[in-house]
């Protein structure tokens, strides 16, 4: 099927104002933008506004005593070993930065199920500075998780942090 008929297939389906969708090498049609278009501002408020009032944070107070808890920890990238050390810092999936998230709210993870800690900041999972920077981690429902890479929900998401901390 080419983008025309995408196009012609989407408006079939109820999407009126279809915008002019954006041809990358693979011809894909960008449904995040269509998404967006089709959404009126009440209704991206209302997802927003649902992120923001399930998401999790630290205390300020907390932050306030421990900025950072595992300061020579960062996660794994490309071929590195889980485990392996690397100018004095110990390389990891994303256990410490959980492990960090958790015991700032005095939880564990066994406790809260169906959750996921979300970093804040593309690429900061890499810099021991910000990998478990307790500012940087939110704790979302593991069925709203993948909204925190969409652009608009990670903005409300760093504008959170950026206002509690």
């Amino acid at each position: 099927m080419d983008i025309d008929e995408l196009v012609k297939k989407a408006k079939e389906i109820g999407h009126d104002h279809v915008p002019e969708p954006k041809l990358e090498d693979t011809n894909a049609l960008d449904l995040e933008e269509l998404l967006e278009h089709d959404l009126s501002e009440h209704d991206l408020g209302s997802i927003l506004d649902l992120v923001a009032r399930a998401s999790w944070w630290v205390s300020p107070r907390v932050y306030q005593s421990i900025q950072v808890v595992y300061p020579k920890a960062r996660r794994t990238r490309g071929k590195e070993i889980r485990g392996q050390i690397i100018d004095g810092v110990r390389l990891w999936y994303n256990e410490p930065a959980q492990k960090a998230f958790w015991l700032a709210l005095d939880k564990n993870k066994e406790q809260i199920k169906k959750s996921y800690v979300c970093h804040i900041y593309d690429g900061s999972v890499w810099d021991p500075a910000h990998f478990t920077n307790l500012a940087n981690m939110t704790a979302l429902p593991k069925c709203l998780q993948s909204l925190s890479e969409w652009k608009p929900v990670a903005e409300v998401l760093k504008y959170h942090a950026y206002k509690i901390y």
